[in-house]
């Protein structure tokens, strides 16, 4: 018996319809293409271009409009705290006569206190000290935090978990009372220290309080640094690299130095960055109380500590700089989670 779809059965050979409905496509022909119009490849969908990682995180980050304004606010009080002082014709320790208690004017917006010194200037003097003091305690805690807790997951083992017992232990060590301790025990060998060597003389300025604040953070804010990276290098040093590395002859040292923490720098730099405002919030919750910088240098805590005696009377005395301090604060917190998502592989596209 013959096919049916042979030349012979004309009549039962299907048609183009048929061979479409029963969902077969004919083989196409070259005729069946043309080249595309120019007016077809300007409306054609670009390929995106290659990024690296840092302007695939820049990308993401500029369409984060929360935090732009944040990094905006940030970049506001750098040049408030640090370029405004240069214009203004008072310095924070200047007092002036019959100026006292003043309200605010066009010669002093922020108003005076009880010294006549001008509000104004003492607040960015003590938005420069806060902000100082922030990155100073976020670099100490992200120099020992990195270290600690880079060997602690890289060496693992019963190294590992005598290390984060260490950290356990210095969790449940209370801050501010160490704070307190401190400064009352290294009050008079600072002191000393300050007057009979001309080396620490400069550090006279901040005070006790202060230095006690910064030795705090080198030895108990760390931790949450190290129990970070060490998560990271748990996972990190299982990869292919890592053993490259080690069959080349690589030291432990090298290799964390040089392939586990650069794979790091997304956290380390998100957690440095929400490590700014906790310090400056410590700052100047123990200025607040007395145990900060030192008289007449003026943080935003000690002078929401010296507005206390005029609150009724001077009200806006503790307003300025606390609506300063609160901003600042939420603009860090902001710019923060906003970096995090930014540099989170896991949010790739």
């Amino acid at each position: 018996m013959r096919d049916a779809m042979s030349p012979g059965f004309g009549s039962l050979q299907p048609d183009m319809e048929s061979i479409l409905a029963m969902g077969q496509c004919p083989p196409f022909r070259e005729d069946d293409f043309e080249p595309a119009t120019q007016s077809e490849k300007e409306t054609f969908i670009e390929v995106r271009k290659s990024m690296s990682y840092w302007q695939d995180a820049w990308r993401r980050l500029k369409k984060n409009k929360v935090a732009m304004v944040a990094l905006g606010v940030i970049i506001l009080f750098l040049l408030f705290a640090f370029v405004g002082p240069l214009f203004s014709p008072y310095s924070y320790e200047q007092q002036i006569r019959g100026a006292e208690n003043l309200a605010s004017s066009l010669a002093h917006p922020f108003g005076t206190d009880s010294l006549g010194r001008d509000l104004l200037v003492r607040v960015m003097y003590g938005s420069r000290i806060s902000l100082a003091v922030g990155v100073i305690a976020s670099l100490i805690v992200l120099v020992i935090g990195s270290i600690y807790g880079s060997v602690s997951g890289y060496l693992g083992g019963r190294v590992d978990d005598i290390m984060m017992r260490i950290v356990e232990l210095i969790y449940s060590i209370p801050d501010v009372l160490v704070v307190l301790l401190l400064s009352t025990v290294l009050k008079v060998p600072l002191q000393q220290a300050f007057n009979s060597n001309n080396f620490f003389r400069f550090l006279s300025t901040l005070g006790p309080g202060l230095i006690s604040i910064f030795i705090v953070f080198g030895m108990l804010y760390w931790v949450g640094m190290a129990r970070i990276l060490r998560g990271q290098i748990l996972q990190l040093k299982q990869q292919e690299y890592v053993t490259a590395a080690r069959a080349l002859g690589a030291n432990s040292s090298r290799i964390i130095r040089r392939h586990l923490l650069p794979n790091c720098i997304g956290q380390i730099i998100v957690t440095t960055m929400l490590q700014i405002p906790s310090a400056i919030f410590l700052e100047s919750f123990l200025s607040f109380l007395g145990l900060g910088i030192a008289a007449p240098l003026a943080s935003l805590g000690s002078l929401c500590s010296d507005a206390l005696n005029g609150i009724y009377t001077y009200p806006m005395r503790l307003v300025f700089p606390a609506v300063i301090l609160s901003i600042l604060i939420l603009a860090f917190n902001l710019f923060g989670d906003g970096l995090r998502d930014a540099l989170d592989p896991r949010l790739k596209k």
